[in-house]
């Protein structure tokens, strides 16, 4: 009877089995990432205005109302809120948390879902850049990769509610779909079962060509991820080593399967906006994210710096180091999407979330090379240790960095703010602190304009279904016409002043173009013109009224 082999490891003079060895390397970077991405969701970082913004539209989706919100611009794809909206219909949210009017705490358990939903998210990009890069390289590798991705501070920002955070997922499944194909079609050519493999190779490109579909489906840069895509199918499948008739045949038969559904699964936006007689409003939209005030990629770099110097560095000199042993996936992986947005010319620092796992996969890459460059066969303890050593030197150093900010309590005084000003609505007085009311009275004012950031009205509106009232952002250029019903008093208004608006009234901002300026000038006026009712941190709650 033949028994199992149990690989041993042998660890500071310790023997340790193997299997030991394979579930702590992937359960550690699980358990920091799901400590770093979920542990006080609502607590940091700073609640963004497009988080609002995309939370409103998966409710929106949830509530049956379609994808595209009626009166609004095609500004991206749809992919993300109809996941997010699948979800909440799933988990019932928001009615299952029973929210109440003014209550802080329903507040940000309201928060908590999206965030928490994407944190989760977070830890499923550890686990795939794990296996992308024990696939790819080795199992070493794979656990740097993880514990970098998992720990650093850059990585920490991934906790927000935005587009990116559920597109990386979805790049990381296209890239590792692609591993997979390139590793069965090496099987393949050792395997005596040609049509076993033949049908195994044809469902992983489409797997990979579907999710990178829905990868650009939920926000277009993901286009840029094609070349490295079809590189790791067409070079990788090892096409190269055989006759050069057979390799073009298959080359164009794989690839045409894969490439179908990249193409079709975004299409699926313009057609929607064609079939709904918005084409117009379709190109319109695309003119304006393509033409926005000027916004460089340096400047998100740098703010990508200030935030997490260590893998910046370690990324960049990971991706040369790469480049200099002829491994050109990592220049393939980031250089056409970094192309893209220098010509956009419109970056925010969350559009480069999609680096972040390359920047750890070549930084692991160079991290493990470089003990065995050094001792090669000399050593041999040393060599193994050094990689370890230098991970838990550079984890400890982002964990730590990383644990301080999501201990942090950045949105305190935000939350406190959003449910104050629901309790400063005309009568608001009778909506007490833990969101009771006494009187309802509350819907029986019309008239009523509200300004405030898309962080704060979606709650308003879609949870607490008070839609009829004028909802305006810092964004919003407001009518001349209510500017003047304003100032006479003949409509009520609420402004929610947070810092962005606030920036623009004190000037802090200088407006690009004239419709920049008149918003600037208008909402300066309706500010000017109303009463401070609250301050609650850097917010003010300001009205021409008395609730």
């Amino acid at each position: 009877m033949s028994t199992l082999k149990r690989t041993k490891y042998n660890f500071f003079g310790i023997n340790i089995d193997g299997n030991i060895i394979s579930i702590a390397f992937v359960t550690v970077p699980l358990v920091l990432s799901a400590f770093t991405h979920i542990w006080n969701p609502v607590g940091s970082p700073s609640i963004h205005d497009d988080e609002g913004h995309y939370i409103r539209r998966a409710i929106h989706v949830s509530e049956g109302l379609g994808a595209q919100e009626k009166g609004r611009g095609y500004d991206h794809p749809y992919f993300g809120w109809l996941f997010l909206g699948n979800i909440f219909s799933i988990v019932g949210y928001p009615d299952s948390l029973s929210p109440k009017l003014g209550d802080v705490s329903s507040i940000e358990a309201l928060w908590s879902v999206p965030r928490i939903l994407v944190g989760l998210l977070a830890v499923v990009d550890t686990f795939l850049i794990y296996k992308i890069a024990e696939i790819r390289y080795n199992r070493k590798v794979a656990f740097i990769a993880a514990v970098l991705f998992a720990v650093m501070p850059s990585s920490w920002l991934m906790r927000s509610v935005f587009l990116e955070t559920i597109q990386l997922p979805l790049i990381l499944l296209s890239i590792l779909f692609a591993l997979y194909y390139t590793k069965n079609y090496h099987d393949k050519l050792t395997s005596e079962d040609g049509k076993y493999y033949d049908l195994l190779l044809l469902l992983l490109s489409s797997l990979s060509g579907i999710f990178l579909g829905l990868a650009i489906f939920t926000k277009i840069p993901a286009f840029t991820f094609i070349p490295v895509v079809a590189y790791l199918i067409v070079v990788g499948g090892g096409w190269m080593n055989h006759g050069k008739k057979r390799a073009t045949i298959e080359r164009l038969r794989i690839l045409r399967f894969w490439f179908i559904p990249v193409i079709l699964v975004p299409i699926l936006w313009p057609v929607y906006a064609i079939s709904v007689d918005g084409y117009d409003k379709f190109i319109e939209a695309i003119n304006f994210q393509m033409t926005r005030s000027s916004k460089p990629l340096l400047d998100a770099m740098l703010l990508f710096y200030s935030t997490d110097p260590v893998l910046l560095i370690l990324g960049i000199a990971g991706i040369a180091f790469c480049a200099a042993k002829r491994e050109f996936l990592f220049l393939i992986w980031i250089g056409p999407f970094m192309l893209f947005l220098y010509i956009l010319n419109y970056v925010s620092y969350f559009f480069l979330f999609p680096l972040i796992p390359a920047f750890c996969i070549a930084s692991a890459v160079m991290i493990s090379d470089s003990a065995n460059a050094i001792f090669k066969e000399r050593r041999k303890r040393i060599k193994q240790i050094l990689p370890f050593a230098a991970i838990f030197a550079i984890g400890a150093f982002g964990l730590i960095t990383t644990t301080a900010l999501v201990v942090s309590e950045e949105n305190s005084s935000y939350l406190e703010a959003a449910a104050a000003a629901m309790r400063y609505l005309p009568n608001g007085d009778r909506i007490q602190s833990n969101g009771d009311i006494t009187e309802n009275t509350l819907d029986s004012d019309a008239g009523l304009t509200i300004i405030g950031s898309p962080g704060f009205y979606w709650i308003m509106q879609y949870v607490f279904d008070k839609n009829e009232y004028d909802y305006r952002t810092q964004y919003s250029l407001i009518s001349m016409k209510t500017v003047s019903n304003i100032l006479e008093g003949s409509e009520k208004v609420l402004m929610v002043a947070d810092t962005g608006i606030l920036e623009i009234i004190n000037n802090e901002r200088e407006p690009d173009n004239e419709r920049a300026k008149l918003r600037a000038e208008r909402l300066s006026e309706i500010y000017k013109n109303t009463e401070l009712a609250a301050k609650l941190g850097k917010v003010e709650i300001r009205t021409n009224y008395h609730s």
